[in-house]
């Protein structure tokens, strides 16, 4: 099995579309809705097409593109980001409606080549066009109109655009909090399959235990959150001592608790004791699992037909990952990795899309990854395909892996080894449509942050 990045010779799933072409795609409903995208000069929709996903592209016109949302509802809040960042009107969208800027931005379109000072220019002087006048804290703000999202944009794209492949990285790893892990591990996987960088037997299941200490982290968190917010303290306490013993292992073994700069490119940072740290993990969580289990079940009363999504609306909205299968969508990206270590199970513990049943899939997953920890940590195969990224073009790609917060995918282009287009779409942003609705139907914000394991950081890169 050849390794992670391994160039190959691929059909091209990089589709460039006529205005027309586009226009046709655009008016058909799709179940298979991954991303979209834009720059000053085209429009992008990533999509499935059976087991690969394709990059369909348009060149913008007079700065507008036909809007993918009047017929596939997901794709509304991407069309608002990139109008709101770029310029890029979407035409018969479902809306228009400002999303990230509540008129602190010092620019308009501020990643556009054709940005404009903006009416909040004249309050406050910065060098960085992306900086807000004032920023306030909080998942959303009421607007006249409706719900914005409420902490200002990070402008990571404007800061890696024309970074070395190795800059640009470290940078996604700093800026990226709560998933220091899963966020640069995807742009790491798209960087090396653009050039070619393979990984060892060694360095891939390193990053496997990596991003499956994340996992663990990210869902104690959620845990404890939602039990602070609900009056469970013994379930809180429980949770936070686990969580306490998972951040010890990664300070002694993963160079800190949020193991932050973990992935390099080709491998992983020499800090990192990954087999230590699979081992120091396996040997202390599983014997605290079955008070989990009690504590957690204590909980039903507060968090049955809480914030509940149900799943014509997590269909209707794309909701995957562990979210998601709550609802009982169905999807796991984890699926396509094919280790004989280790196979995922499906079975949902609970499919009712509320905030108990998103709790208990937590567990479940929690479960699983200490399962595959020890997999890992007991054998060594080379007989491993991990979900490769697909390489379109000349230094061209996407990567994708499942996080504990979703989906996370990234886009790149690469031109003498220095980052020249790049798209990056975490779980968080993926998760943020369903937290708007809910939050319109009167659900408190912070816990539904806790419930889904929401970070703001991650959703607005």
């Amino acid at each position: 099995m050849p390794n992670l990045g391994t160039r190959a010779a691929a059909p091209s799933f990089h589709r460039h579309l006529t205005e027309q072409q586009w226009r046709e795609q655009a008016a058909a409903p799709s179940g298979n809705f991954i991303g979209l995208w834009c720059d000053d000069d085209n429009a992008y929709h990533l999509c499935w097409d059976r087991q690969s996903p394709v990059l369909y592209s348009t060149p913008l016109i007079d700065r507008r593109y036909f809007g993918l949302s009047h017929a596939t509802r997901a794709a509304s809040l991407a069309e608002r980001v990139a109008l709101e960042l770029w310029g890029a009107m979407p035409l018969d969208a479902l809306s228009d409606e400002p999303l990230l800027d509540h008129e602190k931005w010092l620019s308009v379109w501020p990643l556009s080549r054709r940005a404009l000072p903006s009416a909040a220019s004249s309050a406050l002087l910065t060098r960085d066009p992306l900086f807000t006048a004032t920023s306030r804290p909080g998942l959303l703000r009421k607007s006249h109109s409706g719900l914005r999202v409420g902490r200002s944009h990070r402008g990571l794209h404007k800061r890696l655009l024309e970074k070395s492949i190795t800059e640009a990285l470290q940078m996604v790893g700093r800026l990226a909090s709560g998933e220091t892990v899963s966020a640069p591990l995807v742009m790491a996987q798209a960087l090396e399959a653009c050039h070619g960088i393979g990984i060892s037997p060694r360095d891939r299941d390193g990053r496997l235990i990596l991003a499956e200490v994340e996992r663990l982290r990210v869902h104690f968190e959620s845990i404890i959150a939602v039990a602070r917010l609900t009056g469970q303290e013994l379930l809180e306490t429980h949770a936070a001592l686990i969580l306490r013993k998972c951040e010890q292992a990664c300070a002694e073994h993963a160079g800190g608790h949020h193991m932050m700069g973990c992935i390099m490119l080709g491998g992983m940072s020499p800090a990192i004791d990954a087999t230590a740290l699979a081992k120091a993990i396996i040997s202390t969580l599983p014997a605290r699992l079955p008070l989990l289990v009690k504590l957690i079940s204590h909980a039903e009363t507060v968090l049955t037909r809480r914030a509940t999504v149900p799943r014509h609306r997590a269909e209707a909205h794309l909701l995957r990952g562990v979210n998601g299968r709550a609802s009982g969508y169905k999807g796991d990206l984890r699926l396509m990795r094919r280790d004989p270590r280790f196979t995922i199970k499906l079975d949902a513990l609970s499919l009712k899309g509320d905030a108990y049943a998103r709790l208990w899939n937590r567990y479940h997953e929690i479960t699983e990854s200490l399962a595959y920890l020890t997999a890992i940590h007991d054998h060594d195969t080379h007989e491993i395909d991990i979900a490769r990224p697909v390489v379109y073009e000349a230094h061209e790609a996407t990567s994708f892996i499942e996080g504990a917060r979703g989906e996370s995918w990234c886009w790149v282009k690469c031109q003498d080894e220095r980052l020249t287009h790049f798209h990056l779409q975490t779980g968080s942003f993926n998760t943020l449509p369903v937290l708007l609705e809910l939050c319109l139907a009167g659900e408190d914000e912070q816990f539904l942050e806790a419930s889904f394991a929401y970070s703001p950081a991650g959703a607005e890169l």
